[in-house]
């Protein structure tokens, strides 16, 4: 029985108050060697746990051992989460780190990881294979390696090793993946070499001295090499007579192809020429490349001739057209941009390999609409061929007529500018060799001639009457798929945005302008183009107004308790009026509209005791507004009578207040509840306190208090201004509203006006204030509790009854038996 009823409260229990057991979840991110990193556990319950383990594991090194420190740390649980900040030196060592959260009994609750990448090139060492010293005349194997200041390796990195003595050869493209690079080098001098070691992804450079064994006789003359020791030097006088002064450069693009293809990349080789047409090798500067294909990528910054380069510069794959034609590469030395070269290219726009012998027609494109009879076709074909244009349309019952030849360039290029005839509207072209020629015909190409001015239904101006500066919309009906553009008078003009299209392909296309500040009718000019072309414009008058109302005048500013009466006199055609206002009487950065045209209007919410200044200005059915604010008053709402102030805290709020001087204070009194005026508790406390705090209360539950002073005579002094709070967050701030419509004051009731007041976009105005429903325990939870509370009291009363029971049997087995 005991088992029944413990079981049965378990049940309640767990239908009452259910658990949801979310799955732990860890938030990671790579970073970069010795920038630390942050992990993050979410989803933990913290009504299990206390605290959980983060353990982070390094990346283990290639000879099997750690390379870093394990970190194993107990983190205490805050809502729900446990973050772990690594610091700069926990991740110095670049890899893959193993992430596990684990529970105070061990048990994994999540696991994950995160990539710490290399740091930037900090150290460029040089290793010899063998030995410590290069041999003279013969091949030396010579590593590179490029590390980031922690010492990780950094791979996939272009490296060059420069030297003015002996012979280098590379052996690989880029560092691997422990950061070095191979290669070959063959000494020409005893003693020492001098080599130089080049990052050419950073730039950064070392200059490294290797010793050098054996002997070989010097020759008379030594070969001049570029080094980065010393940017060049002239050895001896053969030298000198291939150096020169550059004049020019040579552009080769890919292997001189005459034909490329767009999106593909190519080599550019740059040659510093002198005048005489021979390789300028002593040239050292810098050049700029840039291509007329605006979709063309070329290398962003200036390019270095470094004296090593011997005057020839190779760029691997540098260069990329984005667009079919005929474009041009431009190569200028940025010291001197006079000299400068171009190189001319024909580019192909279909992806597949172009066969020497085709023709290929590459603008227009295939469906074009013209919106005239005249047409350039363009193409490459075999270079120097002789070509012929033919339209296969039916043109007065014949088709298939040569209507232009022409022949291809050296490039391969070739250009017809044509008549075609008005009234076919469809035209299918094609480009042959001539019958003396091999047989070899181009694709067709289909044109559409479209002549037709584009049909404007309407034009429209919202509204066609507006102030000077004012905005204003205008909008155009015509067909879908246009250009639709709009100005005024002989302005700029702007595109118009389409909107949707309707069954018959009609669509409205609309734009934002601003009047003129000049008064008077001003033309809305608006063109319509189609996709051949063809245009069409049509005009509307704009009517502009001088803009503003007059100064609103009689402005006046009462007190009203916490309240503040804001009225004037009514400013004819006034849709509105704006209240500017602020703490000081150069600073009116504030401002509410009244959403009315009524001449008055009641602010409240405002901080007791700290002065307002407001001015007014008018506001017209288009927005336009007073060119001037109104003369400037000033009032002060009451404070409040004992200077309270709340804290919300959490589940609590706490309440401060002054103490009145020459008052006998008997005991205060602190009324509060859910609505405003409505107060359902009260605290009494003491008359030597100056503050308390009101506890159990609903986090995010607007609380409305009020305090009140009984004197010892018994009267009682009651705050005028009600504060709310709400526990949990920063509640209590004070806001400003806008009441319902007052009484039209006396001064104005002579006048006729009887509207006051008005709604507003962003002021609150209400007669009712809204009131923030109390948000408790649910039903469900009481009728849980009322049935646990019944249970224990039956469960206590079946025990009593059981135990009763059990005597009474006692005393009848002890009678019978005596």
């Amino acid at each position: 029985m005991y088992r029944f009823i413990f079981s049965f409260l378990l049940g309640a229990f767990t239908l009452l108050f259910p658990v949801s057991a979310l799955a732990v979840e860890l938030m990671l991110d790579d970073t970069v060697a010795g920038f630390g990193n942050e992990i993050i556990a979410v989803d933990l319950d913290s009504r299990k746990y206390e605290t959980v383990t983060i353990i982070v594991e390094p990346p283990r090194g290639g000879n099997g051992r750690f390379q870093g420190r394990v970190i194993e740390e107990k983190v205490r649980i805050d809502n729900d989460e446990a973050i772990l900040k690594l610091k700069e030196s926990a991740t110095k060592v670049a890899g893959v780190y193993r992430v596990s959260v684990e529970d105070e009994f061990g048990e994994t609750l999540a696991s994950g990881d995160f990539e710490v990448f290399p740091d930037v090139p900090a150290e460029i060492v040089v290793e010899l294979d063998k030995g410590e010293t290069l041999i003279i005349d013969a091949e030396n194997s010579v590593f590179v390696g490029v590390f980031d200041r922690y010492e990780n390796p950094l791979d996939k990195r272009p490296v060059l090793l420069l030297s003015s003595d002996g012979e280098i050869k590379k052996l690989d493209d880029e560092t691997d993946e422990d950061g070095l690079v191979e290669f070959i080098v063959i000494p020409d001098v005893e003693y020492e070499m001098k080599l130089s070691a080049v990052d050419l992804l950073s730039e950064k450079s070392e200059d490294f001295v290797l010793g050098v064994e054996g002997k070989l006789p010097r020759s008379s003359g030594t070969t001049f090499r570029a080094s980065l020791l010393d940017e060049y030097d002239i050895s001896t006088e053969e030298d000198n007579r291939s150096i020169g002064y550059i004049d020019t450069f040579e552009i080769i693009i890919g292997d001189d192809e005459p034909v490329l293809r767009i999106n593909e990349p190519y080599d550019i080789t740059i040659n510093a020429q002198d005048r005489d047409g021979d390789i300028a090798k002593g040239y050292v500067g810098e050049v700029v490349i840039e291509s007329s294909d605006t979709d063309a990528q070329v290398p962003d910054s200036a390019v270095q001739f470094y004296a090593s380069d011997r005057g020839e510069l190779v760029l691997p794959l540098a260069l990329m057209f984005g667009t079919p034609g005929r474009h041009t590469v431009i190569v200028t030395d940025m010291d001197d941009t006079d000299i400068t070269s171009e190189q001319t290219v024909w580019v192909v726009g279909h992806e597949s390999l172009i066969e020497k012998r085709d023709i290929i027609v590459e603008s227009p494109s295939e469906g074009t609409v013209v919106g005239g009879t005249q047409v350039t076709i363009s193409g490459i074909a075999p270079v120097y061929t002789n070509l012929e244009l033919f339209d296969m349309s039916t043109v007065d019952n014949v088709s298939g007529q040569k209507i232009a030849t022409g022949a291809s360039d050296k490039d391969g290029a070739f250009s017809f500018i044509v008549d075609l005839d008005a009234t076919v509207a469809e035209h299918e072209l094609v480009v042959r060799t001539s019958e003396e020629g091999p047989a070899i015909e181009s694709e067709k190409l289909h044109i559409t001639i479209d002549t037709s001015a584009p049909d404007i239904k309407e034009v429209t101006l919202l509204p066609d009457t507006v102030m000077a500066g004012a905005d204003f919309t205008v909008s155009v009906t015509t067909e879908s798929l246009e250009t639709v553009e709009a100005g005024i008078d002989n302005g700029d003009k702007k595109k118009l945005t389409e909107g949707s299209s309707d069954e018959d392909g009609i669509s409205i296309y609309q734009g934002s302008f601003t009047a003129p500040e000049m008064s008077g009718i001003h033309t809305i000019n608006v063109t319509v183009r189609d996709h051949a072309g063809n245009e069409i414009v049509r005009s509307a008058d704009l009517s502009v107004n001088q803009s503003g109302f007059g100064i609103v005048q009689n402005v006046r500013a009462q007190t009203d308790e916490q309240d503040i009466l804001i009225s004037w006199s009514p400013v004819t055609e006034a849709k509105s009026y704006r209240i500017y206002f602020g703490a000081s009487q150069s600073n009116l950065t504030s401002h509410i509209d009244t959403g009315s045209a009524s001449p008055s209007v009641r602010l409240t919410g405002l901080t007791g005791g700290q002065m307002y200044y407001f001015a007014v200005t008018a506001i017209g059915g288009g927005g336009e507004e007073s060119k001037e604010k109104s003369e400037m008053v000033s009032a002060t709402p009451r404070g409040s009578l004992f200077d309270v102030r709340l804290t919300s805290q959490i589940n609590s709020v706490l309440i401060q207040w002054s103490k009145m001087p020459n008052t006998d204070i008997s005991h205060y009194r602190i009324r509060y509840g859910v609505q405003s005026g409505i107060y359902t508790e009260e605290r009494t406390i003491e008359a030597d306190k100056t503050m308390f705090t009101l506890t159990d209360l609903i986090n995010g539950i607007t609380y409305y208090i009020s305090l009140t002073a009984v004197q010892g005579s018994g009267m009682e002094l009651r705050d005028s201004v009600e504060l709310t709070a709400i526990p949990g967050s920063s509640g209590g701030q004070p806001g400003m509203h806008m009441s319902s419509p007052d009484p039209v004051p006396a001064y104005f009731q002579s006048s006729g006006i009887e509207a006051m007041g008005g709604p507003s976009n962003s002021i609150q105005q209400s007669a009712n204030p809204q009131v923030t429903p109390h948000s408790g325990p649910s039903l469900l939870v009481w009728f849980g509790l009322i049935i646990l509370i019944a249970c224990g009291y039956f469960c206590v009363r079946f025990i009593k009854q059981s135990k009763m029971q059990k005597q009474l049997i006692a005393q009848i087995v002890s009678q019978y038996r005596s």
